[in-house]
């Protein structure tokens, strides 16, 4: 596994966070009707933005973003 380490301001981590959280309903969306192997590649994706949301944002990605709010 690599880690990486991203040094970011305010508006960097909101664009971030706003970027990824509006990227996942959409990945969700994409997985019906796909074969078993391209949902597999988009499930893992979306697991790689949960961990991104959790470990840069401290936040719980299944929560609405509140900076949308």
């Amino acid at each position: 596994m690599t880690k990486i380490t991203l040094f970011l301001n305010g508006d960097q981590e909101r664009l971030l966070f706003q970027s990824l959280h509006a990227k996942k309903p959409s990945l969700e969306e994409k997985q019906h009707g796909k074969s078993t192997l391209h949902q597999e590649m988009i499930r893992n994706e979306i697991r790689l933005i949960n961990q991104i949301l959790i470990q840069v944002m401290g936040v719980n990605p299944h929560q609405p973003d509140p900076m949308l709010l």
